[in-house]
């Protein structure tokens, strides 16, 4: 799947191919188009991809569309869905250097009792 491709789009086609092999009565696992789907998706779907295939021992092919459609309405809810899997990191400049010196400007030492 391209990366601006509509998830809808790309999963009609998997459902498409699936149909296929059922008419052309080829024997596959389940599982195994489980990963195939998965695998097939774009780098931005890495989190979802590790959590739905290490959360359970078997998947199911409608498992996995009802939570790819699931995470698909939930980023619709949320943000903004052409941002799907882009994270901003914002670093800031010197001001978060670390804590004041203000602070200490009237300390004593305790043994010499000098500034």
């Amino acid at each position: 799947m391209a990366e601006g491709r509509s998830l809808q789009d790309h999963l009609a086609l998997v459902k498409e191919i699936v149909a296929d092999l059922d008419t052309l009565e080829v024997k596959y696992d389940e599982e195994d188009l489980v990963l195939i789907l998965l695998c097939s998706l774009p780098s931005s779907f890495s989190s979802f991809h590790d959590t739905i295939l290490y959360s359970r021992d078997t998947l199911t092919i409608e498992e996995v569309y009802d939570a790819l459609f699931s995470k698909e309405k939930m980023e619709l809810l949320v943000g903004d869905p052409t941002s799907r899997g882009r994270d901003i990191l914002i670093a800031h400049g010197d001001r978060w250097r670390g804590r004041s010196k203000v602070r200490y400007i009237n300390v004593y030492c305790y043994y010499c009792k000098r500034k």
